[in-house]
């Protein structure tokens, strides 16, 4: 799971920047492969996509400018 945190860490630090650059906040799901043991032509990408939506459901969820 060290990607996922990598991938976790990058998106807050997104979300920080662009809040910062442009001053408006963002909600982010964050989904990595590893988790779903995403193959592709499985259809393994759109189970990705559904999972990282899902999760950015959840963060706008709890209180918006969120990264979960």
């Amino acid at each position: 799971m060290v990607y996922i945190t990598r991938a976790m860490e990058l998106a807050v630090r997104f979300k920080r920047n662009f809040e910062e650059a442009i001053g408006i906040t963002v909600s982010i799901g964050v989904a990595h492969s590893e988790e779903l043991d995403v193959n592709e032509g499985k259809g393994g990408i759109d189970e990705l996509i559904k999972l990282a939506d899902k999760r950015m459901y959840q963060a706008k969820l709890q209180g918006k400018n969120q990264v979960c």
